[in-house]
């Protein structure tokens, strides 16, 4: 299914997530595509679609999955991962400590994954900075991958979920 939790459209019906039980896990699976998206289209392509704020959306979508039972999020975000992730992170903080509201600005992953708990990996789209590694928060611990540009190449990740709490316990490349 289309998967957008921020997108409202009466032309599109994206899903916000879905839940998948693996094992007797509940993983949630959130879809996000960035507010910006009106700013690289054309108006005709993005007619009558509204674009939520995608702090607020997580936030929100968040708490609608720990009611179900949900431990686990992997988030589908088409927000993108900077070039040079680990300078741009280090703005972010400095950033961060500037401001406590970042709903009026465009965000990367590398942002939505330092500003909100309770997503547990981000698979990174919007980009075509690829990475071989994960990047880990060192305060959210919210792992993000990001492959290269143009389906030239496939990322590989095994998550370890904690079967009776649900939670991310760790990952292999």
């Amino acid at each position: 299914p289309l998967l957008s939790a921020n997108i409202e459209s009466p032309v599109h019906n994206p899903e916000d997530y879905i839940i998948k039980t693996l094992q007797g896990v509940k993983i949630g699976l959130l879809g996000l595509t960035t507010s910006n998206t009106p700013n690289k289209l054309l108006p005709v392509q993005t007619e009558q679609v509204i674009f939520q704020k995608e702090i607020p959306t997580v936030n929100d979508q968040i708490k609608k999955l720990k009611s179900q039972g949900v431990n686990c999020n992997i988030g589908l975000f088409h927000l993108g991962v900077p070039y040079q992730r680990e300078d741009e992170f280090s703005e972010v903080i400095d950033t961060y400590e500037e401001e406590s509201d970042f709903t009026d600005r465009v965000i990367t992953n590398l942002e939505l994954g330092h500003l909100v708990t309770g997503v547990d990996l981000i698979v990174s789209g919007g980009t075509n900075a690829g990475y071989n590694s994960p990047w880990e928060d060192p305060q959210t611990h919210t792992l993000i991958v990001q492959g290269y540009g143009g389906a030239s190449n496939i990322g590989h990740i095994v998550l370890y979920v904690h079967r009776e709490s649900g939670t991310l316990a760790g990952y292999q490349q």
